[in-house]
This record gives C-alpha cells, sequence and structure tokens, in this order.
C-alpha cells in the first residue's frame, strides 16, 4: 500500500511537469505573435517633400518621386531624390536612390549623382550628406567643372569634401584637372595632379599636397606641394608656386635650331603666367646642354635659351673642358 502511494505521488509529479512546459511554451509563441504583429507598418508616399528644421537653419530639404519609411528601422527610402544642402540651400543634388538614416542624421543618395552650385557642378557615384554638422562628402568618379570669367577648371578625384566652410572643397586620392583659358593663350592653360588638393572659391587659389605636379606649354614642374593664384580680373593663371624637392624640366629651340632639353633644381619655383616666366630660389641648379649653372636665384624664360643669374656660381663647357 505504502509502495502504491508512492508511486501514485512521482507519476502525479511528472504529469504536472508536463503541464507546466506546454504551458509555457504556448505562451512564447503568443508573445512572439504579437511581437510580430506591434511592428510599426511601412508607408509609402509618392511626390513627396521631407524638410529637416532647426531653429536658425534648414539643413536638408528634398523632393523625391516615391518615399519609403520603414519605422522599425529609422530609415527612408527615397526614389529620384532632389533636393537642397546647407544652411542657405545653395547646393543642389540629384541621384537616382536615396536612403535618410534618423539615427545618424545622414542622406546617403547613389548612382548618377550630380551637385550644383554657383561656381559649377560635381559628378559622382555617391552623396553622403551629415545634416546635423552640414558637411558632404562625394565620391566615387568624382569630376568638377568650376566654369569663371574666360576659363575652366576640371578637377577629378576618387572623393570630395564639402565642409560647412563656405567656398572650400577638398579633393583626395589620385587628384588631377587642368584649368583652361578660354581666351586661347598658351600659357594661361596649366594643368596639374596631386595627392590633396584643396580649392578656396573665396580666394580663388588651389593647393596641391604631396607629389604635385604642374605642366605648362613646354615645362614640367614636381614638387611635395604647391598652389595656383587664378586670375580674378581675366582668363587663365594669374600666378603659382611648387616648394620642397622642386624638379623642374622644360625645353627650348636654341639659336642653331637644336631642341634642348634643360633640366633643374631648387627648392621652390614661382611661375608668373603674363611674364611667361620662372624664377627658381633655394640655391638652384640648372643643367643645359651639358653647362651646370648655379646661383642663389635665377630667371627661366620659357620657350627661350637665355637665364637670369643672380650671385651666380656656374660650370660652363669649353671645347669639352670644365672651367
Amino acid at each position: 500500500m505504502r509502495f502504491n502511494l508512492i508511486y501514485f505521488f512521482y507519476f502525479s509529479l511528472f504529469i504536472l511537469c508536463l503541464l507546466t512546459i506546454s504551458f509555457e511554451t504556448t505562451d512564447v509563441d503568443e508573445i512572439k505573435r504579437k511581437t510580430r504583429q506591434s511592428q510599426a507598418p511601412q508607408s509609402r508616399f509618392s511626390r513627396a517633400f521631407l524638410s529637416t528644421f532647426k531653429p536658425e537653419r534648414n539643413s536638408l530639404h528634398l523632393y523625391s518621386d516615391e518615399i519609403i519609411d520603414h519605422g522599425g528601422q529609422n530609415k527612408i527610402y527615397l526614389k529620384k531624390p532632389k533636393g537642397n544642402l546647407g544652411p542657405i540651400r545653395e547646393t543642389f543634388f540629384v541621384g537616382h536612390t536615396g536612403v535618410v538614416d534618423k539615427i545618424k542624421s545622414e542622406l546617403l543618395v547613389s548612382k548618377d549623382v550630380i551637385i550644383r552650385q554657383a561656381n559649377g557642378s560635381t559628378k559622382a557615384d555617391q552623396l553622403n550628406f551629415n545634416y546635423k554638422n552640414n558637411t558632404a562628402i562625394v565620391s566615387g568618379n568624382v569630376v568638377s567643372v568650376l566654369i569663371k570669367p574666360e576659363k575652366k577648371v576640371n578637377i577629378s578625384s576618387r572623393e570630395l569634401t564639402i565642409s560647412d566652410s563656405v567656398g572650400v572643397f577638398t579633393y583626395l586620392g589620385l587628384v588631377s584637372g587642368e584649368i583652361k583659358d578660354l581666351t586661347n593663350n598658351r600659357y594661361g592653360n596649366i594643368q596639374f595632379k596631386s595627392d590633396l588638393l584643396t580649392y578656396n572659391d573665396i580666394q580663388k587659389r588651389i593647393f596641391l599636397e604631396g607629389n604635385a605636379f604642374i605642366k605648362r606649354e613646354k615645362s614640367k614642374i614636381w614638387a611635395l606641394s604647391g598652389s595656383i593664384w587664378l586670375n580674378n580680373q581675366g582668363a587663365g593663371v594669374k600666378y603659382f608656386t611648387m616648394d620642397d624637392d622642386v624638379k623642374l624640366k622644360d625645353e627650348f629651340v636654341s639659336s642653331t635650331g637644336d631642341l634642348i632639353i634643360r633640366n633643374s633644381i631648387s627648392e621652390k619655383i614661382e611661375g608668373f603666367a603674363a611674364e611667361e616666366k620662372l624664377v627658381l630660389s633655394g640655391f638652384p641648379q640648372v643643367e643645359q646642354d651639358g653647362d651646370i649653372i648655379k646661383g642663389n636665384e635665377m630667371i627661366i624664360r620659357e620657350d627661350q635659351e637665355m637665364i637670369e643669374i643672380i650671385n651666380t656660381n656656374s660650370q660652363f663647357k669649353l671645347n669639352g673642358r670644365k672651367n
């Protein structure tokens, strides 16, 4: 009899455990089902406007053919977005697709991106705009065309940063470009390359940093850094400098009709476009047709044989001998 009671007790305990497990599993399934039902629904809007307001500025104002708001993702998806960026809406953009991240305060526009400003336009693969700090990063096959009085500036790179500072543009990665004189003055044209380029539209100045290179007419110049001043009053370039470990290669036709290649080194070169001259300083040295010319400062007239030398210490070949 006692054995039967013990058996009955353990059997009842086993049944109770099964009921408890079944009940808890049902509750979990019910919770999961309710969670799925409580997710925010998807909202779609056609031909809609989207703006973000701050007390003293309108940082983002856009129009899209279609806006899709996934409430649970804190993201808004855009089809063919276009609009204005920045506190004074001076930058216009258009693209194929876009995403607004409400948590990061960012707008990402992709594919066939075009950005227009008063000074010109830029084409790229992608635009990332942070409308919290008004900073835009443009990336992928960046090509900018800046139109100025009587000249055109072309710049290409991997990436472009447009900061909250008005008129400052920073290009990074395989930067190259040219300044084209629209009056057909050959010495007003300059081709350039660098690792990093900063264009200041207020100063009308281009800064080249890292592996700087300039080519104009028959002169090629390499240096660590450089600057180019655009001509505010007319076409082309007003003035340029190349600094640190400067190397110059140019050519001219001598009085005997021979083509002469001239190689020079210095610490600094200044270029004066209108006067068609290069000023070398910092103990420059010029190798010309076998002669080595040295001085504290010298002036090379582009496409001319003559060199003006200040405080010279030179070596010349005479009948195969150096004197």
